[in-house]
């Protein structure tokens, strides 16, 4: 659809160029205004029909949860208003299909707050898919602190992946938004967590060897011109001393081959344990040694006993849906392929957003992707809807 806001005087418009055929929806929204609908004007123009709906005193869906912060009860009135604004179709065409379900062509009324949609035959892709996409821009919107919001967001969008998901099912769902049997506010209730046993992860020499080589297949050329200074250093020094005379009998003027082979000797052994101090292979084996002698056993332990146990493996552990391209894979709806990632840096257990589209949050506060925040044992972790506990202790130590 060509989408086109227009002013004109006081008034604002939505234009949206159409197809020239006839359609009874059109006949009908020319001459009676449908409730939850905006009022309608069909005009036509070269062999095109314009729909121009009135939008005055009304901003889009999107701007109004862009800059609102809304609750769970609004949320769930505006489904409540669009499956009502279906059943008003329904009545009259027959087929509730034509309603608009985007957050761009949804307008709340500045006033009131009613929300009211556009109809377009034929342009829709069905109730369900169009539902979950219209809770996936919420969720981009929501205040992710709200845990009551962000259960109920998150449990209808699994639901419309669901198969065999109906409009009723939906309906229901937002029915039960203020009981207690609903599952947002159930998973909000204070309840004991679960804690699963998890296993210890030792590595074996086969994956630490294998570790190290990944490390020093990173290592890049520059690091090694350092070491390389030290032996030229070492090389050059004895021939400058040589060329200089430094090695001459004061008397008779011959090479003194021993005092020269004693400088040989210092200079090179010199340049020789400078160079090895410097090797990046030799700093990398020691910063891995350090970090193993603080290392740390980390477990993700599912809240509520859900799921399986994570135990980290291996670190940098990345965390993700896409198997293949991660260490630790989640199945969980709202996943992004490669999602976050866990770290151990001088003895902290650290956890990284890496840009993922649902969100990770540390303690219900979501992390600005690509920086690090701390973890300690018995922080709450999310990625999307997945929550887990952190377990953290010494290496050796049996859980």
């Amino acid at each position: 659809m060509e989408r086109e806001v227009l002013q004109e005087g006081m008034g604002r418009y939505l234009k949206i160029t159409g197809t020239a055929g006839e359609r009874r929806s059109d006949k009908l929204f020319s001459y009676q205004e449908l409730k939850g609908f905006l009022p309608l004007e069909i005009q036509k123009i070269n062999g095109e029909k314009e729909y121009i709906y009135d939008i005055s005193g009304r901003i889009s869906l999107a701007q109004y949860l862009s800059q609102t912060d809304f609750t769970l009860e609004y949320i769930a009135r505006l489904f409540t208003q669009l499956f009502d604004m279906i059943h008003v179709l329904e009545e009259y065409l027959l087929n509730g299909d034509g309603l608009v379900i985007q957050e761009e062509y949804l307008y709340v009324q500045k006033d009131s707050g009613e929300l009211e949609g556009i109809y377009q035959s034929g342009q829709q892709p069905g109730v369900v898919p169009a539902v979950g996409k219209l809770l996936e821009f919420i969720m981009e919107k929501m205040n992710q602190k709200n845990r009551e919001l962000v259960f109920f967001i998150y449990g209808m969008h699994k639901l419309t992946k669901e198969p065999g998901c109906t409009r009723g099912m939906l309906q229901d769902y937002v029915k039960r938004s203020d009981s207690q049997e609903h599952p947002g506010r159930e998973s909000v209730a204070e309840k004991p967590v679960e804690m699963v046993p998890c296993q210890e992860y030792k590595p074996n020499p086969l994956e630490k060897r294998k570790r190290r080589d990944k490390i020093m297949e990173q290592i890049p050329a520059k690091k090694y011109l350092l070491p390389g200074l030290f032996l030229a250093a070492g090389l050059l020094v004895p021939v400058m001393l040589w060329r200089m005379g430094m090695f001459q009998k004061p008397l008779s003027g011959q090479m003194d081959w021993g005092r020269a082979a004693g400088a040989a000797v210092f200079f090179l052994g010199v340049a020789g344990y400078g160079a090895w101090k410097t090797l990046p292979e030799r700093a990398k084996n020691v910063s891995l040694e350090e970090e193993e002698s603080g290392w740390k056993n980390v477990c993700l332990i599912p809240r509520r006993g859900a799921g399986e146990p994570i135990p980290i493996a291996e670190f940098p552990c990345q965390i993700g849906r896409e198997e293949g391209q991660v260490d630790a894979v989640l199945r969980e709806e709202g996943i992004s392929r490669v999602h976050a990632r866990l770290l151990q840096e001088g003895g902290e257990v650290m956890v990284m957003d890496e840009e993922s589209g649902s969100g990770t949050f540390h303690n219900e506060e979501r992390l600005i992707p690509w920086q690090k925040k701390r973890l300690q044992d018995g922080d709450l972790l999310r990625f999307a809807g997945a929550e887990y506990v952190v377990e953290i202790t010494q290496a050796g130590y049996v859980i």
